[in-house]
């Protein structure tokens, strides 16, 4: 069930929130708006672009971030060709 918390905003009593199922989604930041908020697509998905908050991340068109509960909560960096690498260890 949800109620509002007396400052105008949704409060979960459920074991998992209703509104973001306590879930993390990749997000590609496909451009910024107004407001430390930009319009993302999610990964590998045909939904809709949907606008999000990046206030506590960089991010610039392009970043993939996680998302939850439509607040960007980490930008995810590119793969660095050393993290990829295979074969010997030595050389």
């Amino acid at each position: 069930m949800r109620s509002w918390d007396g400052r105008g905003r949704p409060e979960c009593r459920e074991d998992v929130c209703v509104t973001c199922s306590d879930e993390a989604r990749l997000m590609r930041v496909l451009r910024p708006l107004p407001g430390d908020m930009a319009l993302a697509a999610a990964e590998g998905s045909a939904e809709e672009p949907e606008e999000i908050s990046v206030a506590l991340v960089v991010a610039s068109a392009g970043t993939t971030v996680l998302v939850h509960a439509g607040e960007a909560i980490a930008a995810v960096p590119d793969t660095a060709p050393e993290d990829t690498r295979t074969g010997d260890p030595d050389g």
